[in-house]
């Protein structure tokens, strides 16, 4: 691609300094030439700040065979049409030059050829393990390094900001991972706690992804998970959640260390605070009687960035891991259960998917956190956040430290 680019670029400065680019005339060929060369230079840019791989350039590198064909319809143009023989030979030449160029890397060619043949095979292999040694267990994916369809679809989806999410989960609804950058399972891009992940697929749990450097390994193991592995490959590798010994599992069914539940039916006096036992929730005049899940009232955002239930958790300590619950109708998928922490910058994480929808239609949203290591502030700030145009209700919210 650097040498299509060359080129491209030492034509584009033949046709201005042979007056064939003018400052209001450009022609045709040229016009395309600098176009699709100054997409491969962008592309090269953007991605340069990323590590060694380069197969981010793919879309670019696509571009090349057109390059050429248009460098080619230049180069007649330069040479005019009194040069016949040259018009004859030149296609068949400048293919003869890449063809050479080709077989001069044939060695680096077919190492990447035999590279991609053994990856197919290795992925095929394991996957009928799956299908037929595995077949009752879950599969969950380590995410973000596997080379799975299902780790290469939720990058497409990050990537193209979700606007696609809906039918990728009615697609694929068994896409589960484990995202190690916060140590959670998620069905795409909804949290799914411990206990529920258990009630919904059972105990038989697969971690399944790309072979786990010592460092990637210790941020599943600290992160919770104690693993078994079965199977290590060059590209692939299965391991088994040992349930038993993984701290994200130990303690289910047991009491929290504390619970507050609200459902936006008692105000404080100045009408300012939603009371529930010794705790408060903000109240930014959010109450209403439009809709209720339980009891007469429920909190209404009815506008983009509209903010509700606000409450502070002091003493936040490394460690600690809390569950935010709510139910929501309405909306266009764009409000969130957040948490936050009150020094900006420390800590920040949201949730906006629901796992599940009751007969009434509220959904039920769940922000689950673990306080990281690094975490330097004492206090966190759980509050309701709509960042779309439509009005969106909340209901019955629930706020746990399981530990």
């Amino acid at each position: 691609m650097s040498v299509s680019i060359f080129v491209a670029v030492v034509l584009t400065g033949i046709s201005i300094g042979s007056g064939r680019i003018r400052r209001t005339i450009i022609p045709i060929p040229e016009r395309f030439l600098i176009g699709i060369a100054a997409v491969q230079i962008l592309a090269i840019l953007m991605v340069a700040k990323h590590y060694h791989a380069n197969h981010y350039l793919i879309p670019a590198i696509s571009l090349t065979g057109i390059l050429w064909i248009f460098s080619i319809l230049v180069m007649k143009d330069l040479i005019g049409d009194k040069q016949n023989i040259l018009h004859t030979f030149l296609p068949p030449a400048v293919l003869i030059i890449l063809l050479l160029f080709g077989i001069s890397n044939r060695k680096y060619l077919s190492e990447a050829y035999h590279g991609y043949v053994i990856t197919n095979e290795e992925y095929s292999m394991v996957k009928n393990r799956l299908d037929t040694e595995f077949k009752d267990y879950l599969k969950t994916y380590y995410y973000p390094v596997s080379i799975n369809p299902y780790s290469a679809l939720r990058w497409g989806s990050v990537y193209s900001r979700q606007i696609h999410l809906d039918a990728l989960q009615k697609l694929y609804p068994e896409g589960v991972f484990y995202d190690t950058r916060v140590n959670q399972f998620q069905v795409w891009e909804s949290t799914l706690p411990a206990e529920e992940l258990l009630t919904a697929y059972g105990k038989k749990i697969l971690l399944i992804g790309g072979p786990m450097t010592d460092p990637e390994k210790n941020l599943v193991i600290n992160g919770g998970l104690s693993l078994n592995e079965i199977y290590r490959g060059r590209t692939q590798a299965i391991y088994e959640v040992d349930i038993a010994n993984s701290a994200v599992f130990q303690g289910i069914g047991q009491s929290p260390i504390w619970k507050v539940f609200c459902n936006a039916d008692s105000l404080s006096t100045d009408k300012k605070s939603f009371l529930s036992g010794n705790f408060s929730f903000q109240n930014n005049d959010n109450q209403t009687a439009e809709k209720a899940r339980s009891g007469n009232y429920s909190v209404k955002l009815p506008y983009r960035d509209s903010y509700a239930m606000g409450i502070d958790v002091d003493s936040i300590q490394s460690g600690q891991k809390y569950r935010f619950t709510a139910w929501r109708q309405g909306g266009d998928g764009t409000a969130f259960l957040v948490a936050a922490s009150v020094k900006e910058g420390d800590f920040y994480t949201q949730n906006g998917e629901s796992i599940i929808t009751d007969n009434s239609g509220w959904e039920k949203v769940i922000l689950e956190i673990t306080i990281p290591p690094a975490f330097s502030e004492g206090a966190i700030k759980f509050y309701l956040w709509n960042n779309g145009d439509s009005a969106v209700y909340f209901d019955d919210l629930m706020l746990e430290r399981i530990r």
